[in-house]
């Protein structure tokens, strides 16, 4: 189980910050800070800014985020795809080892890559190992990459993922069914939003705020506050 909790007064999520412009123990300290416990990430994101790059987000992966305002839950954000994201324009790319690249499980675009599976500290740790070694001839690999990519393929890897990450979480199989069912709803809703205009539109954008609203309080219900504050 791995539920940070934090209070809503403070952000969940950290700006943007150039760590290069800290001193050494800063930018460990940060970098640990936004690895979020992950020793996997820690050591990749360090390699990657030890080559000079920059990132501009990152997850650990299959973990819920509580914000609690109030003595109350109030949202609770799931995120479940690891993920490393890099300033528009950098040459991050050229570093990936080919074993990295048809990783069916890898999906990357100019600016971020992402993990559908279910390893994840070995996928930090070949990530890592592609920036230590340096830059590779890799542009072919990349373009097959690109080109082999549909919408729906990458849909159902996120959807494994997903269920993936819930159970990682110790949900038991009913509540994993009830929120899969709960997350196949979202997605059809998104997409109404994205067909529609007008009221219409706006009917389904308040549904999926009620989905969303459902989701927390299904996670509140799930887990009960332990003593201290990290444990649902």
């Amino acid at each position: 189980m791995d539920i940070k909790y934090t209070d809503n007064n403070s952000s969940a999520m950290k700006s943007s910050i150039d760590i290069t412009q800290k001193s050494k123990e800063e930018m460990a300290m940060l970098i640990n800070e936004f690895s979020e416990g992950s020793q996997a990430l820690e050591e990749c994101l360090t390699t990657i800014i030890n080559q000079g790059l920059h990132t501009i987000g990152c997850c650990k992966g299959s973990h819920f985020t509580v914000l609690v305002g109030k003595n109350k839950v109030e949202t609770v954000i799931y995120s479940f795809l690891p993920y490393i994201g890099f300033k528009k324009d950098e040459d991050w790319q050229s570093y990936l080892d080919t074993d990295v690249i048809n990783d069916q499980n890898v999906f990357f675009d100019d600016v971020v890559i992402r993990y559908t599976g279910e390893d994840i500290d070995d996928f930090f740790g070949r990530v890592n190992t592609s920036f230590l070694t340096g830059k590779k001839n890799n542009k072919d690999a990349i373009d097959r990459k690109r080109a082999s990519f549909t919408k729906e393929f990458y849909n159902a890897a996120t959807k494994k993922a997903y269920e993936f990450g819930l159970r990682e979480n110790r949900l038991n199989e009913n509540q994993v069914k009830e929120l899969m069912k709960l997350y196949e709803e979202r997605n059809a809703t998104i997409e109404k939003i994205e067909e529609t205009k007008g009221l219409k539109q706006k009917l389904y954008i308040t549904k999926l705020y009620q989905l969303d609203r459902k989701f927390s309080t299904l996670i509140a219900k799930y887990y009960k506050k332990n003593e201290g504050i990290t444990l649902w």
